[in-house]
């Protein structure tokens, strides 16, 4: 969903919003947050918007007004122009191991300690892909470099021994055009949760114009994340795919998303 920046009012929300809250997409739009989120949920989105700008997602659980009929969802929140971007998720009844806040902190402490260590740029490829995989738990972890004519190169790889290598193949600069590179600058990160889904529309307040989604975290189409490795210059980038639909590797959902 989109809210607009200063008010907070909605201006954009997905058919299937009734499927998280209860309450009907149509019903909110050109209305308060206040008609559709607790006021917990109402303070931490403020704060966020206060204290970190949200150029960048970030990360907060939210409440419907609806009450307890409808559990905590979690939700990934940015700011682009002149809209606050809100992407709700079920939350997962179960989480990977990594997935709790007071593991994934060490865990990520020893991940780039190792990656500090490596003594060049072969070694450090090598050990990222390896690292992230063991962090997400995805099926295969690949990085993927870019040449001048933006062409590029499978460099590094990890992967379960059911998954095709890619290691060491070519690809052609129409492989990821240059509208696709403009997008990873603006958004380094990028999830794409299932090749199983069912679009779901998004409804916008007329009055407000379009809610754009270029800068959205969650995408359609098939399963896999990606993540720019160099965000100004756009030397390659890493890729994750999984051999079952989830969501944000901040959760390790399984589930649909909204918003």
């Amino acid at each position: 969903m989109a809210l607009c920046d200063r008010e907070l009012s909605i201006v954009a929300a997905s058919a299937n919003l009734v499927q998280f809250s209860g309450i009907d997409a149509a019903a909110v739009l050109g209305g308060p947050a206040s008609i559709l989120f607790d006021p917990d949920t109402q303070a931490r989105l403020r704060a966020l918007l206060e204290r970190d700008g949200l150029n960048q997602p970030g990360f907060l659980p939210v409440r419907f007004a609806t009450g307890s009929a409808h559990p905590a969802q979690h939700c990934a929140a940015h700011r682009h122009d002149g809209l606050v971007f809100l992407e709700v998720e079920a939350a997962p009844e179960h989480r990977q191991a990594l997935a709790s806040d007071d593991r994934m902190v060490p865990a990520l402490s020893e991940a780039i300690g190792r990656m500090q260590a490596a003594r060049d740029t072969a070694v450090l490829g090598d050990q990222l892909v390896h690292e992230i995989r063991r962090l997400t738990g995805f099926d295969r972890v690949k990085l993927y470099r870019f040449y001048p004519d933006w062409t590029g190169e499978v460099v590094a790889e990890d992967r379960a021994d059911s998954m095709p290598g890619f290691l060491g193949l070519h690809f052609p600069a129409s492989d990821i055009p240059a509208q696709a590179r403009d997008l990873y600058r603006r958004n380094p990160s990028r999830i794409i949760p299932s090749v199983v889904y069912h679009p779901v529309p998004l409804l916008v307040d007329r009055a407000s114009g379009q809610a754009g989604r270029c800068v959205a975290t969650c995408r359609s189409t098939s399963a896999s994340r990606s993540c720019a490795a160099c965000r100004r210059c756009t030397w390659g980038i890493s890729a994750t795919w999984g051999s079952g639909p989830r969501c944000r590797c901040r959760y390790c959902a399984t589930g649909p998303c909204g918003g």
